[in-house]
């Protein structure tokens, strides 16, 4: 679930729009006044954008010429959280592209990053003769509420293929590839700030003491003992990939609670992530974007609202030049493997929602994909999934294998290789059945006698017709 606060921005909007054209129409000498107005006397009553001071972040024109710098306009003034009533000019050219300037503004404020949560108000008194427009941020605190019900524990199991605590970097390391090439320094006090920041290219510099520091730092921990600079981009990926499957835990109390304004929970921002290891599909792509910018990696948050004004929060990709959609919410699941009355619950991540297409496999449980985010970069979508079973993986056994299976011995051969990591815990290796081989029957029981110091469970992975599995093992307690 994301943090839909929307809701209040649009009917603001409308209802604002409403009782502007009432005022207009009914108030005409008023409107005769405004029009026997010059510009420049109208001018002198405004700010305009352009007009504010300067800022490490580079301040928009005064003209808006498409809706992408409509969106960054909006975004700029929810940045630096500007209390106060800013104007700018809609160009010509833009002007002919939507019908008029409520919807317009409705549909920028749905798909801008950091101005969708912030009740605005629109005003287009001048808008018919000049085509100026004005807007008023109601900026409120956020991210108050720590989370007050802690779930219940589970056992988090490891994908053999990723080390929570490679710890290849010094616990001073600083070279990060941002810190290295960047757009400028910009300073940044909170969370938001935060990931906006190096999202877009730039080096955040928190204010010391402030929680954008101390997220900043735990970023900073995070990568430096998850990933190692020998790493390629895709192996840094999977690392924060896994990172916010398997370590991140989803806050369904939260998302479940039925309240309707959630600015204030911790859950839908990086402190979710960073500060409780609690959080939801927003908070989790926000912390995405913001490890895969430290590392030079360029993702993007998307969402996607239904009509009941819930939504979702996912991450578009690019990996060689290619983008897919990737999600750590559904790439992660908590599975009880006992019964009700004794829970036996593992956290569990899957692959099949790390580099995968619109066609994902969670598609039809109605969250939906279809962000209006980045349509550039949704155009470009790949139309097939990054295909992780077909790598191959070298062992400590000495064998070099890849994550497809033929037969029962392929499968057992790969579950020996895995284990010859001597993986403390429980662990994980996903594999795709191929040639007729399927992983059910009495395949189960085979590896459970061939493995008898081990718990082994198989889970199935969706697409089902895709024949993915996961195989976790455990070293049995005697």
């Amino acid at each position: 679930m994301k943090k839909i606060k929307r809701s209040a921005v649009l009917i603001i909007a409308f209802c604002f729009a409403a009782a502007a054209f009432a005022g207009c129409t009914e108030s005409g000498s008023s409107e005769s006044a405004n029009h026997e107005k010059t510009y420049e006397q109208i001018a002198e009553t405004l700010t305009f954008i352009d007009e504010m001071p300067e800022t490490d972040l580079p301040r928009p024109e005064r003209e808006i010429g498409s809706r992408e710098e409509f969106i960054d306009a909006l975004d700029y003034l929810s940045f630096y959280r500007v209390n106060e009533e800013i104007s700018f000019e809609i160009s010509e050219e833009y002007a002919s592209t939507f019908y008029n300037a409520y919807q317009e503004f409705s549909l920028v404020c749905e798909i801008s990053q950091l101005s969708d949560f912030y009740p605005i108000f629109l005003s287009d008194e001048y808008y018919a003769k000049y085509r100026i427009l004005s807007v008023d941020f109601r900026i409120r605190d956020f991210a108050d509420d720590a989370p007050t019900v802690l779930p219940d524990s589970v056992t988090v199991v490891y994908p053999f293929d990723y080390t929570a605590y490679l710890n290849g970097r010094g616990e001073n390391f600083e070279d990060f590839p941002l810190v290295r090439e960047n757009k400028g320094e910009v300073a940044v006090e909170n969370s938001e700030q935060l990931w906006y920041a190096a999202n877009r290219g730039y080096l955040p510099v928190p204010k010391e003491g402030s929680v954008a520091d101390e997220i900043f730092s735990e970023a900073k921990n995070v990568l430096r003992r998850i990933i190692s600079d020998d790493m390629t981009d895709l192996e840094k990926l999977k690392a924060i990939y896994n990172y916010l499957c398997c370590e991140i835990r989803y806050d369904r109390a939260t998302a479940n609670s039925g309240a309707q304004d959630l600015i204030s929970a911790q859950c839908y921002y990086l402190e979710g992530v960073f500060l409780n290891r609690l959080a939801v599909c927003d908070g989790k792509a926000k912390a995405y974007c913001l490890l895969a910018a430290m590392e030079g990696i360029p993702v993007l948050r998307a969402t996607a609202d239904r009509e009941d004004f819930s939504g979702h929060a996912y991450n578009y990709v690019q990996l060689e030049e290619k983008w897919y959609l990737s999600c750590t919410t559904f790439g992660s699941n908590e599975l009880n493997f006992g019964s009700e009355e004794q829970p036996d619950i593992m956290l569990v991540s899957s692959y099949n929602m790390f580099l995968t297409t619109y066609e994902t496999p969670y598609g039809d449980e109605g969250w939906g994909y279809d962000s209006g985010m980045y349509p550039e970069i949704a155009e470009v979508i790949e139309t097939e999934a990054f295909d992780y079973w077909a790598q191959e993986f070298s062992f400590p056994n000495g064998k070099t294998l890849d994550l497809t299976v033929s037969d029962y011995s392929e499968l057992s051969e790969l579950a020996e290789a895995v284990l010859s990591l001597e993986a403390e815990g429980s662990i994980q290796f996903e594999f795709r059945a191929e040639n007729g081989f399927s992983a059910d029957g009495d395949i189960l029981d085979k590896l459970s006698e061939d493995f008898a110091n081990y718990d082994i469970r198989l889970i199935q992975n969706r697409p089902l017709d895709a024949q993915l599995y996961g195989c976790i093992l455990t070293a049995a307690k005697y």
